[in-house]
């Protein structure tokens, strides 16, 4: 763990990390496009990604 890697979307800033009581690691950021978790194992195998990275509707910027 620790770098982009295929299969999943690294977060533009990572903030937050979670070790759950199953041994699973959840990362997740806090950057304007970070609208996503990942989840590894203990040994840093992508689990899976709830959520998309990409940008909030609040930081779009619409034309008119």
């Amino acid at each position: 763990m620790g770098r982009p890697g295929a299969g999943y979307d690294w977060p533009e800033t990572e903030h937050g990390i979670y070790a759950d009581p199953k041994g699973f690691i959840w990362l997740g950021g806090n950057g304007r496009t970070d609208h996503h978790l990942v989840k590894f194992t203990r040994d840093g195998k992508f689990v899976m990604q709830i959520g998309h990275k990409g940008q909030s509707k609040a930081t779009r910027t619409h034309k008119t």
